[in-house]
């Protein structure tokens, strides 16, 4: 029986108290909470697996652990090279969302998709959140044989860990309503709508479907990046919800 653990994080600042922290499981067929949906400050040595999936330590590699987190986790190439002391040079854009500084490709491809915004890790409020990600999951790769997804190299070592970023707040927008309709129904009916909770659950529901890789209706298939997207500057990918269908999204990378 195929077991999914979805971490499921809505980052907060630093030193805040609104970091909404939530995991789900599914096995036969069902979605059942490990970790009911709350809002909590930041411990004083970091988040690790077990804060959200106690029994982190004792599972089996059969066992799909994916941790869905609504932050950016990679800044701009561009603006890598620019605070690095490298050549950086861009020409002014004709339009915010062009400015390389200030966004990835990812962002790019949602906002042409979906003419939907998300904030900027580099030029909005974003930045406290995106730091604290950002270590985070290095941290997690690191000491919990996590994989940040996609992986800039296929094969280098194995695991059952991955992590992804995703993007609460597009389901919420009007072209993503029957899927948000589907999400809604496995949150628990105490968790206040638009609360740091619920978007956790959200983000612990998406990390379910990127387990579940388009298997089960239960939940919509995710969109992968395609063939031909550049991995290699490190901008990182949004997992965002199939519309339409639940046909089977690409396979999981195993890095």
């Amino acid at each position: 029986m195929k077991r999914i653990i979805g971490i499921g994080w809505d980052v907060g600042g630093w030193l805040g108290k609104k970091h909404g922290i939530a995991t789900a499981e599914y096995s036969g067929d069902k979605i059942k909470w490990v970790l009911k949906p709350s809002a909590t400050g930041l411990p004083e040595s970091g988040f690790v697996p077990r804060d959200f999936y106690p029994d982190f330590d004792n599972h089996d590699d059969t066992v799909i652990v994916t941790a869905g987190i609504d932050a950016a986790l990679a800044y701009p190439a561009a603006f890598r090279r620019l605070v690095s002391g490298q050549d950086a040079k861009i020409e002014k854009p004709g339009a915010e969302i062009d400015n390389l500084f200030a966004y990835r490709d990812t962002e790019r491809h949602i906002y042409q998709m979906f003419q939907k915004k998300p904030l900027s890790a580099t030029f909005d409020k974003l930045g406290n959140n995106t730091s604290l990600a950002i270590m985070t999951a290095r941290r997690w790769c690191r000491e919990y044989n996590f994989c940040l997804q996609p992986a800039n190299k296929a094969g280098e070592h194995h695991t059952s860990h991955h992590l992804i970023e995703v993007y609460p707040s597009l389901i919420k927008s009007k072209g993503f309503a029957p899927i948000y309709s589907q999400l809604i129904k496995h949150i628990p009916p105490e968790v206040e709508v638009n609360s740091d909770a619920f978007d956790a659950a959200l983000c612990a529901l998406l990390a379910v479907a990127y387990g579940l890789s388009g298997e089960s209706t239960l939940l919509p298939a995710l969109v992968f990046p395609p063939d031909d997207w550049n991995n290699e500057n490190g901008e990182g990918w949004i997992y965002y919800p199939q519309q339409g269908n639940t046909a089977k999204a690409n396979e999981i990378t195993v890095c």
